[in-house]
């Protein structure tokens, strides 16, 4: 879909909502790096820190001594934020950002992060220890914020369109963070838009879209099956005690961002043109992401390479991105 950017004639500004720094890779980073290369504004928005994540510390990593800062929010917080600054740099130029709480309004002064257990393979769940996260803010607290920074993009380029990118409704996996983020931005989206189509600059109503982030069906078994068979991955598997990619897998059983058997996103964005910069943003967190590795051998079957995260399964990085218009 490199063919959108520019289509409409006018300028476009894209705007990623994200619950945690590294999101914003890991589920979109081949559009921040297609949209940066095009020179369209990107602005990337996040919700928490990061706080109660687990820490890899891997020997040979740049978190290898970094393991004392879980279950330290301040520590753990600020490390992250910096992995955050240096992916952005790497998926291309130009790119702003914000923490959610830093913008203006609202009366919480820290949204934190919720926490998740796992309750199935590759489903999240809520901790039920936490209390206080950002899944638990209220979201027209959280909205409020987030739409007056969209109403003031939209206002600093009148005309142009803006597209507000985040998870589908189920939060990608489950995560209750993502799930909030989701319901922030699109509820932010309809406060923004109202303001702006009651007060249009110049008369020139600007359109916002939501894109949600999803995954086919078909490509999501197909890859994880083209990975799994791949020697050299099983091999990176064995050496590095990681389990298999998920096979096998009945439609029912799916993480809520695979589309059903035989549902068709709206828009696929090729990640192979910028793999190199969301190879180098995945490498900017060793504290959350593993094992990545990029394998050119496999590109024409439906796999740049793969990663983990800290549940320890292997999983491939696709060549595309798709995603469903809200």
């Amino acid at each position: 879909m490199v063919q959108y950017f520019g289509a409409t004639g006018g300028s476009q500004t894209f705007v990623f909502v994200h619950a945690h720094p590294d999101d914003e890779t890991l589920w979109t980073g081949g559009l921040i790096a297609t949209a940066a290369a095009a020179e369209a504004r990107v602005v990337v928005v996040t919700c928490t820190r990061g706080e109660r994540g687990e820490v890899l510390a891997l020997r040979g990593t740049a978190s290898a001594d970094e393991g004392w800062r879980e279950g330290k929010p301040v520590a753990l917080a600020t490390y992250r934020a910096g992995e955050l600054r240096q992916a952005l740099d790497a998926l291309g130029p130009g790119i702003e950002h914000h923490f959610l709480d830093e913008l203006p309004g609202g009366d919480f002064d820290r949204y934190e992060d919720s926490g998740m257990v796992w309750v199935a393979p590759g489903i999240a769940g809520p901790d039920p220890s936490v209390t206080r996260g950002f899944a638990n803010t209220p979201r027209n607290e959280a909205a409020s914020r987030l739409a007056k920074l969209l109403y003031q993009l939209r206002d600093d380029s009148p005309g142009s369109e803006m597209v507000i990118v985040t998870y589908e409704s189920g939060g990608g996996y489950g995560h209750p963070d993502h799930v909030r983020a989701h319901q922030v931005a699109v509820r932010a989206a309809e406060l923004a838009q109202n303001l702006a189509n009651s007060i249009p600059p110049s008369g020139d109503e600007s359109r916002m879209l939501v894109w949600e982030r999803v995954v086919p069906y078909q490509q999501f078994v197909a890859a994880n099956e083209v990975l799994a068979a791949y020697k050299k991955a099983r091999k990176l598997a064995k050496k590095q005690k990681l389990q298999p990619p998920l096979t096998q897998i009945t439609p029912d059983a799916m993480p809520p961002m695979v589309l059903p058997p035989g549902v068709a996103p709206d828009i696929v964005i090729p990640v192979e043109p910028v793999l190199g910069n969301v190879i180098a943003a995945l490498l900017q967190y060793a504290t959350q992401i593993q094992a990545v590795t990029e394998f050119p051998k496999l590109a024409n079957i439906g796999v740049l390479g793969c990663f983990a995260l800290s549940n320890g399964v292997l999983a491939p990085i696709r060549p595309t991105e798709e995603y469903r218009v809200h």
